[in-house]
């Protein structure tokens, strides 16, 4: 069985990436950094909130079987 090219393939198109320079590194070392701490403050707030309205059902239902 012989194997074909498609079309749209080139063959020997494939080329190794160039390897990264330390200043490349260390950006994206930086922006990890950078979206990793929006990420735990996303997720912070997140929390802060579900607490605040978990605390308000909660509240809510206290008042609810104080009045039966």
């Amino acid at each position: 069985m012989e194997s074909k090219l498609s079309p749209k393939e080139k063959p020997d198109s494939f080329v190794l990436p160039r390897p990264l320079t330390q200043s490349e590194i260390a950006s994206l070392r930086q922006d990890a950094i950078s979206t990793s701490m929006q990420m735990k403050s996303l997720m912070k707030e997140r929390q802060n909130r579900q607490k605040w309205s978990i605390g308000r059902l909660l509240r809510n239902q206290k008042m609810a079987d104080a009045a039966e």
